[in-house]
C-alpha cells in the first residue's frame, strides 16, 4: 500500500516601466512552496493488505518489504529577473538579461525494512531513518543584439552564460545503534555558455532564406567531501 499528500502555494509578480520611446525595463519574480507526505508498506501475506508475519507460511529467501514508512519531503524556489528594452541607434536594439534562482529541497523518512534468510527462513528486521538536503543557486545572463536596417534581412546576435553552484547531503542510518547505511556530503559547480548568431533573408513572398550559427560549451565540477 501506498499514500501521498502534497501542497503547493506558489506567488508571482511582475513590472514594467517604459522610460522612453528607446528604452524600456521590467522585472519579475516567483515563488514555489512544495510540501508533500508520503505513507507506505510492503508486506508478503496470504492475503491483500495483510499485517507483517515472522511466521508467514508461503515466505521464501529474499521476500524483501517494509512497513511503518513515514516521509515529507519540501521544496522551495526563487525566482528573480531583470530585462532591458535598449535602441541606441536607429537600427541597433540591445536586450541584456539578468535571472537569479535559488532551489531547496529537503526529505525525511523512516521505516522497518523486512526479509527472511537462512534455511530456517528466518525473519530480519531493522528500523531505518534517513535524511537529505539539496540546495542549488544559480545566475544567467543574457545578452541580445538585433540589427534591422534593412526591412527584409533580418540580424541578430545573442549570448547567454550561466554559472551555478550547489551541494548535495544525504544520510541513512540503522537503528538503534545508528549504523551508517549511506552517509554522503558533495559540493557541485556548473558553467554553461551559448553563442547564437542568426540571418533571416525575406527575398520575395513565399521565399525566405536563414541560416544560424550556434556553439554551446558545458563543464561541471564535482567534489566528495565525504562518501562511505
Amino acid at each position: 500500500t501506498e499514500g501521498a499528500a502534497s501542497t503547493q502555494v506558489s506567488g508571482h509578480a511582475h513590472y514594467e516601466r517604459q522610460v522612453s520611446e528607446n528604452l524600456r525595463w521590467s522585472a519579475g519574480g516567483l515563488a514555489t512552496d512544495i510540501d508533500t507526505n508520503l505513507t507506505g508498506s510492503k508486506i508478503y501475506g496470504g492475503v491483500p493488505d495483510a499485517e507483517y508475519s515472522a511466521t508467514f507460511a508461503r515466505r521464501q529467501s529474499g521476500d524483501g518489504g517494509y512497513y511503518g514508512l513515514q516521509g515529507s519531503g519540501q521544496l522551495r524556489q526563487y525566482v528573480g529577473n531583470l530585462n532591458v528594452w535598449y535602441r541606441p541607434l536607429p537600427h541597433v536594439i540591445l536586450r541584456p538579461g539578468l535571472k537569479y534562482e535559488h532551489l531547496r529541497t529537503e526529505a525525511s523518512e523512516n521505516h522497518t525494512d523486512t526479509t527472511f534468510t537462512g534455511a530456517a527462513l528466518t525473519a530480519v528486521q531493522n528500523q531505518q531513518q534517513g535524511a537529505s538536503r539539496d540546495s542549488w543557486n544559480e545566475v544567467t545572463q543574457d545578452l541580445e543584439v538585433k540589427f534591422t536596417r534593412w526591412p527584409q534581412l533580418g540580424l541578430d546576435a545573442r549570448a547567454v552564460l550561466n554559472q551555478g553552484r550547489g551541494g548535495v547531503v544525504e544520510q541513512s542510518i540503522i537503528l538503534p545503534a545508528a549504523t551508517p547505511v549511506i552517509d554522503r556530503d558533495s559540493d557541485y559547480r556548473r558553467v554553461g555558455q551559448r553563442y547564437t548568431l542568426n540571418a533571416n533573408w525575406n527575398v520575395r513572398a513565399g521565399l525566405t532564406l536563414g541560416a544560424q550559427y550556434n556553439y554551446r560549451l558545458k563543464m561541471a565540477d564535482y567534489r566528495f567531501k565525504k562518501d562511505n
